[in-house]
Order: C-alpha cells, then sequence, then structure tokens
C-alpha cells in the first residue's frame, strides 16, 4: 500500500473507530498549525528546488502548464455541476478550483526524487513540474478566495466587489515582492565566514517563511504568505548556489527530513481525521 493512502486511511480509523476516537483529542487550533507548517515545508522544498537556468529556458511551459489545465478543469467542473446538479455556476466553479488544485504534497516530493537520481535533469523536467505545481495551486487558491468573497460579499455595492477582483493581482504581487526582499536578505545574513552556516541557514530560512506566512494570514492577506515562501525559498537558494553547487544540500536533507518525519505523517493524517463517515449520508 502506497505510504500516503497508508497514512490517510489512519487518520480515518483515528476519527470514526469510536473507541479511539473517545480517547483522542486533537485540538482544532493546533491541528490547524500543523498542516500549515507542512504545507510551509513543502513550498519551502520546492523553492529551493528550482533551477533558475532550466526555469527561464522553459518559462513559456511553465505558465501554459500552471494555468491552463487548472481553468479549464474548474470550467468544465463548473459547467457539468450546473448542467447535471442544477448548482449555481458561482458554486460550481468554487467546487471546480478545489478539485483542480494540485497537492503539491505529492507532486514535490516526486520531482526532487527524480532530480536527485539525475533523471530528466537535461530537459529540466523536475524544475518544470514543481514550478507549475505550485503555481498551479497558488492560482487555485487565489481563485478560490476571489469566488469566495464574491459570493459571501454578493450583497454588497460594486465598489466592495470591485476591491475584491482588484485584490487577488495585488496580492500575488506583494507575495513575490515580499518574498523577494526576504529571500535577498538571505544573501546577506548570516555571515559565511560563521561557524555552523548551515544550521543559521536553515533557523534564518524558516523563521522568516514563518513570518510571512502566519503575519500575512494575520493581516487578512492569505493568498501572499504561499507565494512569499515558494519566491523566498527560490530567490535564497538562487544565491547559495552561486557560491558553490554543493550549497543548498544541508538545507534540503533538513527540509526533506521535516517533511518525512513530521510534515507528512502529521498532514495526511489529519486529513484523514477530517473525515466523519457518520456524516455521510447516502440519497
Amino acid at each position: 500500500m502506497p505510504g500516503l493512502l497508508g497514512i490517510l486511511l489512519l487518520g480515518i480509523l483515528f476519527r470514526n473507530i469510536s473507541i479511539i476516537n473517545r480517547n483522542l483529542f486533537i485540538n482544532d487550533a493546533i491541528g490547524s498549525l500543523l498542516r500549515k507548517f507542512a504545507f510551509l515545508i513543502i513550498l519551502l522544498r520546492a523553492g529551493l528546488g528550482l533551477d533558475a537556468k532550466a526555469l527561464m529556458e522553459l518559462k513559456g511551459a511553465c505558465v501554459f502548464l500552471a494555468f491552463l489545465p487548472c481553468t479549464f478543469e474548474a470550467f468544465t467542473v463548473a459547467i457539468a455541476s450546473w448542467l447535471i446538479f442544477k448548482i449555481n455556476f458561482s458554486f460550481g466553479l468554487l467546487l471546480g478550483f478545489v478539485l483542480a488544485a494540485v497537492s503539491p504534497a505529492v507532486i514535490v516530493p516526486a520531482m526532487l526524487e527524480l532530480r536527485t537520481k539525475r533523471l530528466g535533469i537535461d530537459k529540466g523536467i523536475p524544475t518544470l513540474i514543481n514550478a507549475a505545481a505550485s503555481i498551479d495551486d497558488v492560482y487555485a487558491i487565489t481563485w478560490f478566495s476571489l469566488i469566495l468573497s464574491s459570493i459571501t460579499s454578493g450583497s454588497e455595492d460594486n465598489s466592495s466587489q470591485i476591491w475584491t477582483i482588484i485584490r487577488a493581482p495585488l496580492e500575488v504581487i506583494g507575495g513575490i515582492i515580499l518574498g523577494g526582499i526576504l529571500g535577498v536578505i538571505l544573501w546577506i545574513f548570516p555571515d559565511p565566514k560563521l561557524t555552523s552556516i548551515k544550521l543559521r541557514r536553515i533557523s534564518l530560512l524558516l523563521s522568516l517563511s514563518f513570518s510571512a506566512l502566519f503575519g500575512t494570514e494575520y493581516l487578512g492577506l492569505e493568498t501572499v504568505g504561499p507565494i512569499a515562501v515558494l519566491i523566498l525559498g527560490f530567490t535564497a537558494a538562487f544565491q547559495w548556489r552561486q557560491l558553490s553547487r554543493l550549497e543548498c544540500l544541508k538545507e534540503e536533507k533538513l527540509l526533506k527530513n521535516a517533511w518525512d518525519y513530521i510534515g507528512l505523517p502529521f498532514l495526511f493524517c489529519l486529513i484523514g481525521y477530517q473525515l466523519n463517515l457518520e456524516q455521510v449520508k447516502i440519497g
């Protein structure tokens, strides 16, 4: 059985076996924090794993792969929901972007494994798919937030709806700028001459990433954080690799261990734990 499926089923069992569920208390706030931590780790791994040269050569393919499949799938689901289930088109489109979003938690580790084995490196395939998957996910989240805000503010004046539409691209641009600034900070600090440079780097990388993700969420700018974390990892790694081709190996290994032993099991187990079979009605 694939490891991810096993962990997911374990979470479902924890929720639906009464003797376990009665004695297992999972605080919603802590569960949400752990899921966001796992999301942060996978975004950092994606950012550190991007090859700037390959990305520039494949930027056109990356844009098409990131936006076209997601958009087409979301609108297909929306139209099918409207025709078959008579669901309002806006809600159908909301559902479409939920289903269309890819899972970086599945794709990014697989592509990094390909890169480790030197498979597809010459044509930049791991970088292309990693970048497209990360952008696809942020794109779907942005549209989901935009449509949800439009639905919930449907009774408000037009100026509020216009601001909702304008806000989405502004948050994307803000995330890119914030991530770039934080990444450049890691070009300067810590000083490469210091001892334990790798530990200092990973500590600063995680600290700045946490600040970006949770700080922007606190300010109500949910889209800014994930983009900033992705760009932060990419920008920092770009400079580190200029110093040496081996500069990022230690950081990548530490993040891989954090994902394998903390992020992955907690994320998929908590996702499975959300499924309460008693609430599933047939008919």
